[in-house]
């Protein structure tokens, strides 16, 4: 066991509730601590389980048993219902069967009515016979009319053919005459075009003069500033040279040699040495002066150049439009000859040749039209001519469906017309009224067979609509649900015992760790065993404080304040001993502690002292020595740390230690050495 005295030193100098936790330490209670931290986690997993079982006990409802006999009582009540039903299935069928018969003679009947209104309803009316016979009488008529006029179109149509080829025969064809009109505007244009650019390069031509002379002006003032510059920078460079020599002036004799050019001096500068103020603005003012005489003319040039570019520009259009022209008046005299007003000709012959045309077009125009009133015409003749088709086979295919023989009449004419569907209409009005008398013959069987239908669901207490065979299903589901809710039912109560008993076991172990924890906390347990151990230890160390000081000892109070004997046992805080007082206070509590475990049956085998002695007196020293000799024994090593020569005077059995150069640490002598 390794007792580190320092912890003793640090346990005298501490608060009482700091002391606490050193104590713990120093007989390690605090594996008590986490005895108490592992009941704590116990308790909490158990609540953790206990809430989870109580939580599943909620979702179990109370009344199960009740339930149960109530899930029972179902099933019993769904078989009785079930027998009742079956002994009535017969009787529901034939009623079933009754009813469908009858509606299915509802339906026929139904089918024959709606038959006989349809035929009806396809039957063609007297007006509609009669206007169709009126329709095709009419349009005969007028297709007569139109076949006239289309001939007296086509007619009108040949003479003016005749009349526009004449014409351009004459005059020439139109479309070389359109040609021409286009080319004449077109010369127009270009001549006056050819006029105002003219003028554009008459006055370019006289700008170019002026910005040549304007050039060749800001040439020379760019060249004079240049000048000016120049003889500017040259008479700078001398007056800067004499004021150079009017510093070296002053460190000059006759006959010395000049520090700048090292050749012997014979003639002294002026005395008077050369203004030099105002030479940087008046270089900047020439500099400035020939820079803005040089940007005039490079803006001047560059305009020079552009007008340059554009007067040969329009130059070399002006012979491209004169050559365009010459070639537009040759093209025209071929067309119309020369003339001397040929946009005037072209126009009257345009004019001519116009009117020639569209004569032509009108009469081409009036052509069609009568074309495409002939063939209006004629469709809606073959439209109503298939109409009477169509009249005359509806005829004939309601006669095969009324079982009619061949009417033999003559269907070309009204009257023939007329006659057939007054037969048609006769026959129809009959069927349709035996259909009627079989459809409610039908019903009322159909309302005796509901009516001993609604007798049978009474009786068995049926929902509306709903049939036997369809009530036997819902009581056999019924049955089935009670039963899987009895199966269920019966495994929640025996699930709610068995958490009902895991409950129980939780909340009784919960409880003992929860008083397990209590109890180990400072305030109990541990203190209890604190204020034993701490008593002992402060009446053990007392003994062997008072024998190495021969004045002090602990209190009985166990505070472990001290009482100088020979102070009339005056009562002290440890804050007030000396450094040696302080570690023989520490050293009794650690020989104290030795003494406290071999009463209770522990073994300290191994029992370090850290450094501390040399605040000791020579007679502190002896005493404590004594103290710790006391505690030796043949089965307990006691190990000094210490610096004291002393001290290591005084043991036989030690080890000597010294760092080397590389600052490592070796033993000198000892163990064997």
């Amino acid at each position: 066991v390794l007792l580190a005295q320092g912890k003793f030193a640090q346990f005298l100098e501490a608060p009482p509730t700091k002391r606490v936790q050193i104590l713990k330490g120093v007989f390690r209670f605090d594996q008590i601590d986490e005895l108490r931290d592992a009941a704590k986690s116990k308790v909490q997993g158990l609540e953790l389980d206990l809430r989870g079982t109580e939580g599943a006990l909620s979702q179990i409802p109370d009344d199960a048993q009740d339930q149960l006999l109530t899930s029972n009582a179902v099933v019993l009540e769904a078989e009785k219902r079930r027998a009742r039903l079956d002994s009535q299935r017969p009787l529901e069928l034939e009623l079933i069967e009754r009813m469908a018969s009858a509606r299915g003679s509802i339906d026929a009947a139904a089918k024959e009515m709606q038959a006989a209104e349809t035929q009806q309803r396809n039957l063609p009316t007297e007006e509609e016979v009669n206007s169709l016979v009126e329709d095709e009488s009419s349009l005969q008529k007028l297709y007569d009319e139109a076949e006239g006029l289309l001939k007296r179109a086509v007619d009108a149509r040949g003479a003016a053919l005749e009349r526009n080829d004449a014409e351009v025969v004459r005059l020439g064809a139109l479309p070389d005459l359109i040609e021409a009109r286009h080319m004449a505007v077109q010369m127009r244009r270009l001549l006056a075009d050819g006029d105002a650019e003219g003028a554009k390069l008459t006055e370019l031509e006289d700008s170019l003069v002026r910005l040549r002379a304007q050039v060749a002006s800001e040439e020379a003032a760019t060249q004079a500033a240049k000048e000016a510059c120049g003889s500017f920078q040259t008479e700078r460079r001398a007056l800067e040279k004499m004021h150079a020599a009017h510093d070296l002036r002053s460190k000059w004799s006759p006959g010395e040699s000049c520090p700048v050019c090292e050749q012997a001096v014979t003639d002294m500068p002026s005395a008077g040495a050369p203004g030099l103020h105002g030479l940087d603005a008046r270089e900047m003012e020439l500099t400035s002066v020939a820079e803005s005489h040089q940007r005039a003319l490079s803006a001047t040039s560059r305009q020079l150049a552009a007008d340059e570019q554009r007067a040969q520009a329009l130059k070399e259009a002006a012979q491209k439009r004169t050559a365009e022209v010459e070639g537009l008046t040759a093209v025209l005299m071929k067309k119309v000859g020369d003339l001397p007003d040929v946009g005037a000709e072209i126009e009257s012959r345009i004019e001519v040749l116009t009117g020639a045309a569209k004569r032509l077009e009108d009469a081409r125009k009036a052509e069609t039209a009568a074309q495409e009133k002939l063939g209006r015409l004629n469709s809606q003749l073959k439209t109503v001519r298939e109409r009477r088709q169509g009249l005359v086979q509806r005829f004939a295919h309601l006669s095969g469906q009324l079982g009619l023989e061949s009417l033999g009449l003559d269907l070309d004419s009204a009257e023939g017309l007329a006659a057939v569907r007054g037969s048609l209409a006769d026959r129809l009005t009959e069927q349709l009224r035996k259909a009627k008398a079989e459809h409610e013959a039908a019903r009322g069987s159909v309302q005796s067979a509901e009516k001993g239908m609604a007798a049978l669901r009474e009786e068995l207490g049926l929902a509306e609509g709903m049939t036997v065979e369809a009530a036997i299903q819902e009581a056999v589901a019924e049955k089935a649900r009670a039963e899987t809710q009895i199966t269920n039912l019966q495994e929640r109560i025996k699930r709610r015992a068995e958490l009902e008993k895991d409950s129980k076991t939780f909340k009784k172990r919960k409880e003992i760790f929860a008083r397990i924890a209590d109890d180990l906390t400072d305030r109990n347990f541990i203190n209890y065993l604190l204020e034993d151990k701490r008593h002992l230890l402060s009446d053990l160390a007392s003994v062997r404080l008072r024998e190495m000081t021969g004045r002090y000892r602990f209190d009985d109070a166990g505070n472990f304040d001290v009482i100088d004997e020979l102070d009339a046992e005056k009562e002290r805080g440890v804050d007030t001993l000396s450094g040696g007082e302080m570690f023989l206070a520490s050293l009794s509590l650690a020989l104290g502690l030795a003494e406290a475990a071999t009463r209770h049956g522990g073994r300290l085998q191994c029992f370090f002292l850290d450094e501390g002695f040399g605040a000791l007196d020579p007679e502190s020293l002896d005493n404590a020595l004594e103290g710790i000799e006391n505690i030796v024994s043949p089965d307990r090593l006691i190990g000094l740390v210490s610096h004291v020569p002393a001290l290591a005077a005084r043991v036989e059995d030690k080890l000597v230690l010294e760092k080397d150069p590389d600052g490592m640490t070796r033993i000198v002598s000892g163990a064997g050495l």
